[in-house]
């Protein structure tokens, strides 16, 4: 199985906690809490094919917003669009931009210009 993990980098150069997201059919946070090394700020998921869903969207999308508005850029997979999601984005001030499905890998920023070293390391 495999595990996903979003990261996220505001552009006044904060850094948002990072998300994991794991393949369950159940999931109890306190399992990680007790585990020696796993940093306090990291924020965990779940979904029954260990990718992003609807409801982990709206929740590490409304993480960093305030007063002001925010643009979330994403992969535009439908897993991660609803109504409940977009309704959540206005109500919060998030502007969604959704680019292209399963074009993460060419036109996301920290897959090219962040991660890219460590993809062709392992």
């Amino acid at each position: 199985e495999f595990v996903i993990v979003i990261e996220g980098v505001c552009a006044d150069g904060t850094v948002l906690n990072p998300t994991i997201i794991l393949k369950a059919k159940e999931f109890i946070a306190e399992w990680f809490k007790k585990v020696k090394g796993v940093p306090e700020d990291i924020l965990f998921g779940w979904s029954h094919n260990g990718w992003m869903d609807e409801k982990i969207a709206q929740n590490f999308s409304t993480y960093k917003a305030a007063d002001q508005f925010q643009l979330l850029i994403f992969d535009g997979y439908s897993g991660h669009i609803n109504i409940e999601f977009l309704e959540s984005c206005i109500s919060q001030k998030i502007i969604p931009y959704c680019l292209p499905p399963h074009t993460i890998h060419w036109l996301q920023s920290l897959d090219v210009s962040i991660f890219s070293p460590y993809k062709h390391q392992y």
